[in-house]
């Protein structure tokens, strides 16, 4: 299934909202940006990011990704989530292909709109009183 950048973006940053702590996120951040993340290891992958519990990018039986992928050993094509969010990481990159560098940039940028995001849910509302009528009380953002 092909699908432009924009499509790809919104089906990770759905993804990211649900499932990822803002603890999660800023390590999955500081993962990408040391240059770690990488579509053909599962380890470094965005399932593979998602589903380990430490970051890294070897040397592990790969047993996070392949529960995820093949639960109960068994290929699961009907956990759309899982193939949805592993072809969005795919079509980061365009042309779709191993080409890293474009998919971990637009990865990298997709995570810092989420944190900002976050960020801007969290900063305090400043708000101006307009009157200090007891009746009635405007306010001015």
């Amino acid at each position: 299934m092909s699908m432009t950048l924009t499509e790809a973006a919104s089906i990770l940053t759905n993804y990211i909202r649900v499932h990822w702590s803002d603890e999660k996120l800023a390590h999955i951040f500081a993962f990408a940006q040391d240059g770690h993340m990488s579509f053909g290891n599962a380890c470094a992958c965005f399932l593979g990011v998602d589903t380990s519990t430490t970051l890294h990018t070897s040397n592990c039986s790969k047993a996070h990704y392949l529960t995820r992928k093949y639960p109960n050993g068994i290929l699961n094509p009907r956990d759309e989530n899982v193939w949805q969010v592993e072809n969005a990481y795919w079509w980061l990159s365009d042309p779709p292909i191993h080409e890293q560098e474009n998919r971990t940039r637009h990865f990298i940028a997709l995570l810092e709109a989420e944190i900002r995001r976050r960020d801007s849910l969290k900063a305090p509302v400043c708000v101006t009183p307009v009157s200090n009528d007891s009746e009635v009380l405007t306010y001015v953002k």
